[in-house]
């Protein structure tokens, strides 16, 4: 069971961050609404708006470890424990999920959490591994994964989903090239103060299908400028992953780019490159990027046992508004306690 509790974890979050990146006001707000959180977690996220001067949003990481360990100490049904347990039920449509994510907004105060799934049990072993997972579930006679199994895990946690969002998700995944993936997330009416009907999903594809999808899948947006950004912070990387918002009549426009690493360190070269490109842009306050580069820079010292930290770089897209850059900074190790599971396992028959 879990024994990380989450003011344990919300202590070492602090010692980690440097308080540029997530200052005080911040700190104070996630430490109230870990209150909010179950007592148990494997490791904490700041999810750092960098065109903000203060705000920095909690998500918590739930491993299966700590989905039992919650259930035990908080036995009373709830919508959290109803899908935790759900989760920990062998057979279950959703227990093949290997995580759940707590995500907390925090606009300057608390409004809750909503549930946030982590679909793919080989999202660390890549592409190439849901791809061939996929051809082998083929082979037998199943539906790929997302096809087969997106549906059950958005009504986990929303049971009267929009029909006709649901068909606009299935119509996003099937669009999608060859050698891609699709990741259903969940549902945006879940998510306090949002309201609006749709699901958040993240495609991931090869850059120079880009272009066609999104103008097969109806995204409204400005494709031309998209890939300009694209080019600026991704550079030459052949795959590209988009956060999309899809709605009852597709995609909306709003959408994410994203760089991310399990082992962020200053001498990983497609970092620092990384870095150069975004401080010739106006995407990100200069005290928080600054702050990202100090926390990026004290992993050269960081102790061996304490682990690898991840990083994701989400470069926000929204008509007309300026592109604005998010950081999300872990403070444990992701890849090491990142469930696995068997060959078996994966093919989900």
């Amino acid at each position: 069971m879990s024994k990380l509790s989450i003011p344990w974890l919300l202590r070492k979050g602090e010692a980690e961050w440097p308080t540029a990146l997530v200052p005080r006001e911040a700190l104070a707000l996630m430490a109230a609404a870990g209150r909010l959180a179950p007592p148990f977690a494997s490791g904490l996220f700041a999810e750092c708006h960098l065109s903000h001067p203060t705000r920095t949003d909690l998500v918590v990481r739930l491993h299966p470890a700590d989905a039992e360990a919650i259930l035990a100490a908080l036995p009373s049904p709830g919508p959290l424990t109803r899908v935790l347990a759900r989760w920990r039920t062998p057979g279950d449509r959703i227990s093949f999920l290997p995580a759940i994510d707590l995500e907390f907004d925090l606009p300057e105060r608390v409004v809750g959490f909503f549930i946030a799934p982590l679909f793919e049990p080989e999202l660390m072993r890549g592409l190439a591994a849901i791809v061939e997972r996929d051809a082998v579930r083929r082979l037998v006679g199943e539906r790929p994964l997302a096809e087969d199994r997106g549906p059950d895990v958005l009504r986990a946690v929303h049971d009267d989903l929009s029909p006709r969002v649901l068909e606009r998700v299935e119509w996003c995944r099937r669009m999608l090239p060859s050698w891609s993936n699709f990741l259903p997330g969940w549902s945006c009416q879940t998510r306090p103060e949002w309201g609006d009907a749709g699901v958040r999903a993240v495609a991931t594809l090869p850059r120079r299908h880009v272009a066609g999808y999104l103008e097969s899948v109806g995204w409204p947006g400005d494709i031309a400028m998209l890939e300009h950004l694209a080019t600026v912070f991704l550079a030459d990387k052949p795959l590209i992953s988009i956060d999309m918002t899809i709605g009852q009549d597709g995609p909306i426009e709003r959408v994410g780019l994203y760089w991310e690493t399990v082992a962020a360190h200053p001498n990983d070269a497609s970092l620092s490159r990384l870095c150069r490109r975004i401080e010739g842009c106006s995407w990100a306050r200069e005290d928080r990027w600054n702050g990202l580069m100090t926390w990026l820079e004290a992993r050269h010292c960081e102790d061996g046992d304490a682990g690898a930290r991840s990083l994701t770089l989400k470069l926000i897209v929204d008509g007309e508004t300026a592109p604005a850059l998010k950081a999300y900074v872990s403070n444990f190790d992701e890849l090491a306690v990142f469930p696995t599971r068997t060959r078996q396992e994966n093919t989900l028959s």
